[in-house]
C-alpha cells in the first residue's frame, strides 16, 4: 500500500510544470489594467503634490497679509493717538466711505 501512494505522489510532482507558459493574448488585458493602474497613482501622485504645494502657497500668503494688518492696524492706532500698551479691537466699517472705531477692550 505504501508503494502505491509513493508512486501517486511521484506522479502528481511530475505532472506539475515549474513554468507555464502563457500567450499573450491571454494576459493582454491584465498587461493593460497593470499600465493604467500605474498611471492612475502616479496621477493621483502628482495631484496630491501639486496640493500640497498650493495649499503651503496659500498660507504663506495668509500668513504675510495677517502680519500686514496687524502692523497696519496698530501703526493706525498709534497715528490717532492710541496707547498702544492697551488692548483696542478696531471696529471697520459696513460700507465703503463710512468712518471705523477703535474701542478699548
Amino acid at each position: 500500500m505504501d508503494t502505491n501512494l509513493a508512486e501517486d505522489l511521484n506522479t502528481e510532482q511530475a505532472d506539475k510544470k515549474e513554468i507555464i507558459e502563457v500567450e499573450w493574448e491571454q494576459v493582454k488585458d491584465i498587461y493593460e489594467m497593470r499600465g493604467n493602474l500605474a498611471a492612475l497613482q502616479q496621477n493621483l501622485a502628482n495631484m496630491c503634490l501639486d496640493f500640497e504645494k498650493t495649499k503651503y502657497l496659500y498660507l504663506d500668503q495668509i500668513s504675510k497679509i495677517e502680519t500686514a494688518v496687524n502692523e497696519q492696524g496698530a501703526n493706525l492706532l498709534e497715528e490717532n493717538d492710541g496707547d498702544v500698551t492697551k488692548t483696542y479691537e478696531l471696529k471697520m466699517p459696513t460700507s465703503p466711505g463710512e468712518k471705523a472705531y477703535f474701542i478699548l477692550k
